[in-house]
Parts: structure tokens; sequence; C-alpha cells
């Protein structure tokens, strides 16, 4: 377990590039950022310039140069991350069996099958599925169909940490994010806790990236149906879950929502990679769009200016 660049201590970490569809290299910093801006974990992030020493000699530019990466936290279940409760397979009994589990929405790894539940296939991220023991798996699959059934119905509330659904899809509807709901999409329950959605994870293709699905700003689906999606779609039926995502949405944009706050972090952001975006971009065949690196990041905020606007 390691702190490297002022992070907390843990063992495991990721080097992130994703400039293919990303080309200002910040969109998955920009909307960790701003998540936990309001108050919701996202993982936190560095900027770094990898050298991998493949042959070797003293470190180069011409041999050992990789670009510019996000150094990241990875999402994992530690009282610095996603904050549960340990779940061992000693424990098959209410009330430890109730948390802590995180699952996700996304292909599933290799070799696993996954949990059936609520009329969708989940993938086990904690504890891994080799972990779970037939009781837990049970117990979580009784609860998340309860939670499903009970959408429509007045008492959805007991199953949902509601802010947390309303916080995760605000967000990826304002990136017009591709993949969001179907793919790289997390949730957890803690032993005393509901579901919550989140962190969020993977938005390289969204806010008008190279991917073409999330180019227009004024439209309310790309690349996924956010407001028909299943669960969604039950959530979205019911008014009182209705007015509080809009009364969330106007709390926002008088804060963390703010154009002005939106343009603030990728202004810094850009500040803080005009130095290496330069020689990444000579290092990679993949350019910058719209005339130059200030014309990518331009566009950036130009577009989420009309987003927000719209």
């Amino acid at each position: 377990e390691i702190s490297p660049l002022g992070l907390p201590e843990e063992s495991d970490w990721i080097l992130n590039a994703r400039s293919v569809f990303d080309r200002s290299l910040m969109r998955n910093a920009f909307i960790y950022e701003l998540s936990n801006q309001i108050g919701r974990y996202a993982v936190r992030t560095r900027f770094v310039e990898l050298f991998k020493d493949d042959n070797g000699g003293d470190l180069n530019y011409n041999n050992d140069y990789d670009g510019v990466y996000t150094f990241m936290e990875k999402i994992s279940r530690d009282k610095e991350r996603v904050d549960i409760e340990r779940l061992p397979q000693s424990i098959n009994e209410e009330p430890g069996i109730s948390g802590g589990y995180m699952m996700k929405i996304d292909r599933l790894d290799p070799g696993d099958s996954g949990l059936s539940a609520g009329g969708r296939t989940l993938g086990w991220v904690y504890p891994k599925e080799d972990d779970v023991t037939s009781a837990q798996s049970n117990w979580l699959r009784n609860y998340i169909n309860e939670m499903s059934a009970a959408l429509g119905t007045p008492q959805y509330r007991d199953y949902i940490e509601v802010g947390s659904w309303i916080d995760h899809h605000l967000l990826n509807v304002l990136a017009l994010n591709a993949d969001a709901l179907r793919l790289s999409t997390y949730f957890f329950k803690s032993r005393q806790g509901k579901i919550e959605f989140g962190p969020i994870w993977d938005f390289d293709r969204s806010m008008e990236s190279t991917d073409n699905r999330d180019n227009n700003p004024s439209t309310w689906a790309g690349g996924t149906n956010y407001f028909t999606f299943p669960w969604w779609s039950t959530l979205f039926e019911n008014e009182n879950f209705w007015q509080a995502y809009i009364d969330r949405y106007f709390e926002l944009r008088g804060g963390a929502f703010a154009t002005s706050n939106i343009h603030s972090i990728i202004d810094n952001m850009a500040t803080e990679l005009n130095e290496a975006q330069l020689r990444n971009f000579q290092r990679w065949s993949d350019q910058p769009r719209f005339g130059s690196y200030q014309g990518e990041v331009n566009h950036l905020k130009d577009w989420l200016a009309t987003r927000l606007n719209w």
C-alpha cells in the first residue's frame, strides 16, 4: 500500500489513457472532480506523463515516452474509497449478510456468470464472485428483486438512497454519456444502508468525444435512452421522484453545475496539461480537433455551456 501524489494510501491504482475518444485528455478527470464536488465520491485523479523503460537504458523521449495518462484510484472497497463493510464467507445471517456489496452493470469478468436479479444480469465487484456464498448471493438477489418490484410504489424509498440515484443520473445526462446506465455502471449497499448508485466511471465517450453518439448538446438521449432504461423508467413515472430530480438539478445549477464553475474546472486542468499535451500529440497519431489543443478545450467548454443552457 502506497500513497502516491498525495492520494490516500491503497494498493490498487490505474494508469488510464483514453485519448482515442478524448482529445482533451481530461473528460474522465473532469467529471470525477465534478462528482466529488457535489458530494458523490468518484476516483481521485492526477495527470502524469508516462515513461516505460523497455530497453533497460537511460530514459528518453525517443524510446521510452508514452504520453499523458490519468493516474487514478481503482473503484474498490476501502474506507477512503467505497466505504462499505467487509463481507467474509463466514457471515451468512442477518444483520451481517445485508452488506457490504458492490455490483456493476457491465460486461462480466472472464469466467463469471453474474447475478440475475431485478430483471438484470449484474456483475460482482465486491465480494468477488468466487468468494460469495450461496446464502449471500440469495440474500442480495432477493433484496434487488424486492427493490425492483417496489420502484413503482411509494415503498421505493425503503430500498434506494434516492439522492445518489438522482446525482448519478444527472451526471450521466449532463455529459450525454454514451455508455450510461448500461455499461461501466456501479452501485453498492452498506450493511445498514440502501442501494446507492455510483461511483461514476468511464466518460471518455461523452461531451462530444469522437464517438458521435454524444454530439448533440440539445437532446435527452445519447447512446442510452436515459429516461426509459430499466429501473429508471419506472422511477420517472413517479411525480415525487421527478420533482426531487428537478429540484436537485436547479440546486446544482446554482452551485457545482454553474457554467462558471464548470469552465473553471476545465481551465485549471487545461493549464496543467498545456505543456504535456504537446509531447503527447507528438507521440500519438490521434490529434486535437478544432484546430489545436486549445480549440479542443474551448469546444468542450462551449458544448457544456450549450447543454446546461438547454
